[in-house]
């Protein structure tokens, strides 16, 4: 799977967290940043969370302590928690009219 994948899933789940829950993001360790296990994959679930998380700041929290609990993981920056903060909408990075990089 890839960033495209992993982003739709990301904005399909969105929406359901409450406050506190937990979400994790796997396989960010493919491509994608210096760490990669398989570098050259393409757009991988990875950028997706970048990505997302860019467009969504308030949305949710990095959760760096679980993440690097056992010292290594196969989900890189993928363990977050959804914030408190209300009302906000969800932006979708696939969409041109909501991220203007991808007309560039």
């Amino acid at each position: 799977h890839g960033k495209d994948s992993v982003t739709l899933e990301l904005q399909m789940v969105a929406p359901l967290l409450e406050e506190g829950d937990f979400l994790i993001v796997e396989d960010s360790n493919l491509d994608g940043h210096p760490a990669a296990v398989y570098p050259g994959w393409g757009p991988s679930p990875y950028d997706a969370i970048i990505e997302f998380v860019a467009m969504n700041r308030k949305l949710l929290r990095r959760e760096m302590d679980r993440e690097f609990k056992w010292g290594s993981t196969q989900s890189v920056a993928g363990f977050w928690t959804r914030t408190g903060v209300k009302g906000l909408s969800i932006n979708n990075p696939l969409d041109p009219s909501q991220n203007p990089y991808l007309n560039l």
